[in-house]
């Protein structure tokens, strides 16, 4: 009867006990507002549990602490939900126009946030209000409710955004330049044609079809009747070049040896040759170059990342909400990676080892001379040398110094590609 009764027994703390039942319904996020303190910032499950809290030592001490200076209190709890929803606004809906509604709820997923019952403000109405009079968001009123929209301001991230619209009016592909170009030549064809009198003939695109696999395709590249008919004056002038070479030269022996000091000498059909020939040739040479470029410029772009953390590399900490901007443009050395885009960043100043993500990291610059390693485009994960910055243009000139490319230098690299490598020191 002993054994059995010790049998049928259930733990102390076994999976259906009341205690391990709270701690569950504790640990599932949301309680109810009623049964929370915001002053000693604790969740009660009951309303006889929140009557125990009230009555405890502990609560009446902050109590008092809070008695003689509510106001700094209150302003400290304003200061902090204030924080936490801009913070939530420009993470999540930045220049997106929201609910704030939508916005509020969001913010009070978090267990640990500060309510709004605490703060100086009464309604949520009040709030937002408050928001668009610091400028910090635009409101608008619509029979379903107070809609907001985020206003940036920090002007760092403000002359990111022109510099990456800057790279992207410079990044147009060659396919649309082309068709430029043709669209540019059309009309000029067109106007020509009228201005001759004649009628243009407007160019149709059509698809590239053949019934059957073994017949040939035949272009044809067919030209207009001004481009066939010769001009009179260049006809004129190639048939009279010799009486003009003749002309040339009795004038030149019935005039005195040297030239004039003011008067150039007319160049001769060979050195005209000569011209048109190096001119040629230069067109050929440009060309040739655009082409290169464009290869190069196709080549990044296919060798892009979206991530582009490594090990050693010193960063700066752009968040301004992290402890309160204590950490803010505060440099550190990546020491390991968590995940491709998230790492643990130790501070230089300090022993302060922090987790962030590669969106609250920048890259740093270093002197000219300094080494760089390359962490986004073609040559990700190669060491290089810095050899000149485009303030301009926000790129920098480096030489990679190690591998089968020592010594290719890379001009027009973006900052945000290069970063400067940790050195210990001794």
């Amino acid at each position: 009867h002993t054994h059995a009764r010790t049998h049928n027994a259930m733990p102390k703390h076994g999976f259906l006990t009341p205690k391990a039942i709270g701690n569950r319904i504790k640990s599932k996020g949301l309680q109810k507002l009623r049964w929370y303190c915001q002053m000693c910032q604790k969740q009660c499950r009951d309303e006889n549990g929140f009557k125990c809290h009230t009555m405890s030592e502990a609560h009446q001490r902050q109590l008092l602490l809070v008695g003689e200076n509510p106001d700094s209190f209150v302003d400290n709890f304003s200061q902090e939900f204030r924080a936490g929803v801009v913070s939530l606004l420009k993470r999540q809906y930045n220049g997106r126009r929201i609910a704030a509604t939508v916005v509020y709820n969001e913010y009070i997923q978090d267990k640990e946030h500060v309510h709004m019952n605490s703060t100086k403000w009464v309604t949520l109405t009040a709030f937002i209000h408050s928001l668009a009079e610091d400028g910090i968001v635009k409101l608008e009123e619509t029979p379903k409710g107070w809609y907001m929209t985020y206003l940036e301001h920090d002007p760092e991230e403000l002359e990111h955004k022109k510099m990456l619209l800057r790279r992207a009016r410079h990044e147009r592909n060659e396919e649309q330049r082309q068709a430029d170009a043709i669209q540019a030549q059309i009309e000029r064809d067109r106007a020509a044609a009228v201005a001759r009198g004649e009628t243009f003939e407007e160019p149709v695109s059509t698809e590239l079809r053949r019934d059957d696999d073994a017949e040939k395709v035949v272009v044809s590249l067919k030209t207009s009747a001004a481009a066939r008919r010769p001009d009179p004056e260049s006809q004129a002038e190639t048939t009279n070049v010799f009486k003009k070479l003749k002309q040339s030269s009795s004038m030149t022996t019935s005039k005195s040896k040297g030239p004039r000091p003011g008067d150039k000498r007319p160049l001769s059909n060979m050195e005209r040759l000569k011209e048109e020939l190096e001119a040629k040739k230069q067109k050929a040479a440009a060309a040739a170059a655009a082409e290169s470029s464009r290869r190069t410029e196709k080549a990044t772009k296919s060798d892009r990342k979206d991530y582009w953390l490594y090990e050693g590399i010193v960063v700066k900490v752009v968040n301004k909400t992290l402890k309160d901007g204590k950490f803010y443009k505060r440099k550190g050395v990546v020491q390991e990676l968590v995940d491709k885009y998230t790492g643990k960043v130790r501070l230089l100043d300090a022993k302060t080892v922090l987790k962030l993500d590669q969106e609250f990291l920048e890259t740093v610059i270093p002197k000219v001379g300094g080494e760089v390693l390359i962490v986004n485009g073609p040559h990700r994960g190669h060491k290089a040398v810095l050899l000149g910055l485009d303030i301009d243009n926000f790129s920098a000139r480096v030489a990679i110094a190690k591998g089968p490319n020592k010594g290719l230098e890379l001009s027009a690299i973006a900052y945000e590609d290069i970063c400067k490598i940790h050195v210990p020191q001794e």
